[in-house]
């Protein structure tokens, strides 16, 4: 009689999965967070418009990025880390959309001279970015930021077990 060959291993249960400070989920919450404040920063720089609902996009991006680097695994540091990462995106790319019409608008005032110290780094754009955050934070940016963490909730968050009813 023949030995039969190995099968596959069976998935492992989603509480197996890597956990909250396992490298690769730590860089896939990095990622997500680089690759959200880049297309932000894109999408507003070119079309010189917030589109609310794509920030919605971001949450379900790190949530997704998360997820999948943890091996499918839920918890509530999923969460938590997904949710860093998702508002880490949106103010960074919100930042460097400020940077950027900053320093064209001081270009077109003043002259280059005065916009290269409006760069993106520079404490100058920070202080005037910090002094005025009504200008780049508005209400309903709370509506996309809770819409997108809704998104990342259903995605990462444990499930609750339920035992049927006699």
């Amino acid at each position: 009689m023949e030995p039969s060959p190995p099968s596959d291993p069976p998935p492992a249960p989603p509480s197996a999965g890597r956990s909250i400070l396992h490298p690769r989920v730590l860089g896939a919450a990095a990622l997500a967070a680089v690759i959200g404040a880049t297309g932000w920063m894109l999408m507003v720089v070119t079309t010189n418009y917030e589109i609310g609902f794509a920030a919605v996009g971001l949450g379900i991006l790190s949530a997704f990025l998360v997820g999948e680097a943890s091996g499918g695994r839920r918890s509530f540091g999923l969460v938590a880390l997904a949710l860093v990462s998702f508002v880490a995106a949106l103010a960074i790319g919100k930042y460097g959309a400020f940077a950027y019409f900053l320093h064209q608008e001081a270009e077109d005032q003043f002259g280059a001279e005065v916009a290269s110290h409006f760069g993106y780094l520079s404490s100058d754009t920070w202080a005037v970015f910090r002094d005025d955050p009504g200008a780049v934070f508005g209400g309903f940016d709370l509506l996309w930021i809770g819409i997108g963490a809704l998104s990342i909730w259903r995605r990462l968050a444990p499930t609750v077990a339920t035992h049927p009813q006699t």
